[in-house]
């Protein structure tokens, strides 16, 4: 009996050495796969059952050991990663690296069954971009031993001329085409044949409520600030719907992008080509290596289809373009401004030929014109005029609108210049600009508008009133180009007393679909925590029988401005200071900002009023955040406050019809006329924007990025002693071009022709952009970037008020394209306006 013990202990201890060299494929009851030994690497796995090779789960790679002896294997699949990264275009080579054997060590790799989704061309390469995963399967003895690895693959952009890569989808692949899906919207996009052409498929299976989501991005591509471009495209769809276009750049916080180009257009079943063009605008876009073509399948505007269905999209394409210019010159002659205006496309070059004329000693010009190049050699000796030699240029008529006029301008010298267009109908200076130039080409543009049909032309003038002229010069001037860019809508009022026109209704929307879609409300909230506006908010809005409500559950960990209301009228033809003025019924008591200014409600009727600042053809903007952000007095941290658990009615809405009374000047405190255009009374003591500073006439207002909201996070202290406002700002790298700003408005001017001054103090030397501003929605009236050097600098511009209004002074510490001029220290005094005879 004892050795029949003895017997049956060895066949068991035999029979556990055996089990411990053979792998148990995908079954029950087997075990972890993960144990380490001297008697070798067992391979790993997780299965059904939890056999040591993997069942229908993740193969993986097991532990190392030093080997066993015997002829026993662990039989499986083995490979040498368990992830492969390849590029679109390589070749898929599943099985480089992976082996299988079986318990005997017979190598079983070429019995290995592969299977993935990875798309590839004939040849085997892969073909688009994504995360997939390759099973591998091998079956020994009857049962199977599986393996799963991960693949990436990445897409290059490729070297070619086309700024839009792909854009005919002849790639045979969505690449470098993205979506973006955001507010409960979705789509897949996919790579369709429609003949022998290739289109890009959007299956949208989600329509969100913004028009942006889903949405389709190309590659980002770069612009040349001031050229001109077309977009063109193919499209049709499954079933008759809108979709939005847009050029320009996406940014990471609000306003969320930079737009270029922004169309809605209606698909039909049937492929048709669309065109938009555009001018790259460097006041409008940050960084022109970063534009980008988006396509918005989300809820259209109204009057607009809105479907959920297929879309297709086919050879999408920017190109620069050339514009028709409405300024050409067809002559040129001696002759002053009149005559050039009585004779459009006849450029005229003044220059003064007798000193008898009362402007310094006589001066030489030569001129002439070829192939659209106006070339100009002139003397102007010391002590002639600044104005010495001037060049003329006439459109014919134009009708009312918004307009930009460019033009290069090639020198043999540094030097400042003055340029300006003018309006035939006055005579006028309508936008005018002096600033410094260099030896080579200048690129050169102003934007102006026509409130009423004439002719307009360009001006310039080779000197400047501050700085003399520029003496001897060789110039050409050419590329004139004046385009429209849009007209001016002129609403007439039924009732004269109320500008905010009849209500619509309220919508779900932000500040751009407001003032796109005039009379309605629009109410934007953070739906989406990803947004990186703090958490999700719980917001409810409804407009009925004259009243909006909004119901909102904002907590400490909200954005003070996470809810906020937008209204827009259409452009109003009255120009001035209109006092607007609602009810608004509080839950609760609270704090919420309009219009840039802080107001405490109370539970029950607030009684709402102020003053808002439009121009003739401009629209006014009600908006409102559910919330007041400001800087704790004497440290960085910012105090936010939020309006918390609330429910607010806002009703019996009125905006006068009448402008202020326009005065010559600005007044003191007990309201007497000083004879000062614009006057510095106080500084805001706490960081503001810049329509505190039009609301507030005399009060300097300056604002730097604290939040990081538009780059690396800015910091800046600042007093006003004695007339001298002293600034002192960090702009860290990354930080935007204009992440510290100073502004200061006048009250009411006549129209008339009026300068700028200033004078500015800095430790350093570097470039800033400074402008006249009209108060009425803060459109730019003239604007100069220029370089100022290490200690004073006397810096002017000229600017024509055509309607009753305010002016300011908008001055940042960058400029660009060019980047902010970093840590500084400055001294800005003597801010003074004066009426031009």
């Amino acid at each position: 009996m004892k050795k029949i013990f003895t017997l049956l202990l060895t066949f068991i201890a035999l029979f556990a050495l055996v089990a411990c060299k053979t792998n148990n494929p995908s079954g029950e009851g087997g075990g972890n796969g993960q144990s380490q030994g001297e008697g070798g690497g067992q391979q790993g796995g997780q299965g059904e059952g939890g056999g040591q090779q993997g069942g229908e789960g993740q193969g993986g790679q097991g532990g190392e050991g030093e080997g066993g002896e015997g002829d026993t294997y662990t039989p499986g699949i083995t490979a040498e990663t368990n992830s492969i990264e390849l590029k679109v275009g390589d070749k898929l080579n599943a099985l480089d690296g992976v082996t299988a054997i079986d318990e005997n060590g017979n190598d079983l790799t070429s019995q290995i069954v592969v299977s993935h989704l990875i798309p590839l061309d004939d040849e085997g390469c892969v073909k688009q971009s994504g995360n997939y995963q390759i099973k591998y399967v091998v079956t020994i003895n009857g049962l199977k031993y599986n393996l799963y690895r991960s693949v990436t693959v990445i897409f290059e952009l490729p070297q070619t001329d086309d700024l839009v890569v792909n854009g005919n989808f002849e790639l045979g692949a969505t690449d470098p085409f993205t979506k973006s899906e955001f507010e409960n919207g979705g789509a897949t996009l996919s790579i369709v044949k429609n003949g022998e052409n290739n289109e890009l498929k959007v299956d949208i299976t989600a329509v969100s409520s913004n028009l942006a989501s889903p949405r389709v991005e190309s590659n980002e591509f770069t612009l040349t600030a001031g050229k001109y471009y077309k977009l063109t495209f193919k499209a049709r769809a499954d079933e008759a719907r809108s979709i939005q276009v847009q050029v320009g750049q996406l940014i990471s916080a609000a306003p969320w992008f930079y737009g270029l180009a922004d169309q809605s257009v209606d698909l039909t079943t049937t492929m048709q080509e669309f065109e938009v063009s555009f001018l790259a605008d460097a006041t409008v876009v940050q960084d022109f290596s970063k534009v980008q073509v988006l396509f918005g399948f989300g809820t259209q505007p109204e009057g607009k289809v809105t479907a959920q269905t297929a879309c297709y999209l086919d050879d999408i394409k920017v190109e620069e373009t050339k514009v028709a210019s409405l300024l050409n010159a067809e002559s040129i002659d001696f002759g002053e401004e009149e005559t050039a205006i009585s004779a459009p496309g006849a450029a005229k070059v003044w220059y003064v030929k007798s000193a008898d004329w009362n402007c310094g000693p006589a001066t030489e010009a030569t001129y002439s014109l070829e192939d659209g190049v106006i070339k100009i050699t002139g003397t102007q000796p010391e002590g002639t005029a600044w104005f010495a030699t001037q060049l003329f240029l006439y459109s014919s008529e134009l009708q009312a609108g918004n307009y930009t006029l460019s033009f290069n301008l090639k020198l043999n010298k540094d030097g400042n210049i003055k340029y300006a267009v003018n309006d035939a109908n006055k005579n006028g200076l309508k936008v005018v600009n002096s600033g410094a130039v260099v030896n080579g080409d200048n690129a050169l543009s102003l934007t102006f508008n026509l409130l009423e049909a004439g002719k307009a032309g360009l001006s310039i003038q080779f000197g400047t009133e501050a700085g003399g002229n520029i003496g001897a010069f060789e110039a050409e001037v050419s590329d004139i180009l004046l385009v429209r860019n849009g007209d001016p809508v002129i609403v007439d009022y039924a009732d004269p007393t109320c500008l905010l026109g009849t209500i619509k209704g309220s919508k779900i929307g932000e500040e751009r679909d407001a003032t796109g879609e005039p009379y309605t409300f629009f109410v934007w909230y953070v739906q989406d925590a990803s947004w990186g506006c703090g958490p999700v908010c719980v917001t409810n809005q409804s407009y009925a029988d004259g009243a909006l409500t909004v119901t909102s559950n904002l907590t400490a960990e909200h954005w003070w401005f996470a809810t906020q209301i937008f209204y827009a009228t259409e452009a109003i033809d009255a120009s001035g200071t209109h006092k607007v003025s609602f009810n608004l019924n509080a839950s609760a008591a609270g704090t919420i900002t309009i219009n840039g200014t802080k107001v405490d409600l109370v539970a029950g009727d607030n009684a709402i009023e102020f003053d808002a600042e439009v121009k003739a053809g401009a629209k006014f903007v009600l908006s409102i955040q559910l919330g007041w952000e400001e800087k704790v007095e004497g440290a960085n941290p910012i105090s936010h406050q939020y309006l918390g658990s609330n429910t607010l009615v806002l009703s019996e809405f009125k905006m006068d019809g009448v402008a202020a009374n326009v005065g010559s000047g600005s007044q003191d405190d007990e309201g007497e006329e000083t004879g000062e255009l614009l006057s510095l009374k106080s500084l805001k003591p706490e960081m503001g924007e810049e329509g505190i500073a039009v609301a507030n006439p005399g009060q300097a207002v300056v604002w730097y990025d604290q939040g990081g909201w538009l780059g690396a996070a800015s910091t800046a202290t600042f007093n006003l002693t004695d007339g001298v406002i002293s600034i002192t700002a960090t702009q860290p790298a990354g930080s935007c071009w204009f992440a510290t700003q100073l502004f200061l408005y006048s009250k009411e001017l006549q129209p008339g022709s009026y300068t700028l001054s200033f004078n500015l103090k800095l430790n350093k030397a570097g470039k800033v952009k400074f402008a006249a501003n009209s108060g009425a929605n803060n459109p730019i009236v003239a604007i100069a970037s220029q370089d100022v050097v290490a200690g004073d600098n006397t810096l002017t511009v000229t600017f024509e008020l055509t309607a009753a209004g305010k002016a300011g002074l908008s001055l940042q510490f960058g400029v660009d394209g060019v980047g902010n001029i970093g840590d500084f220290e400055a001294e800005v005094s003597n801010i003074a306006i004066v009426a031009n005879e």
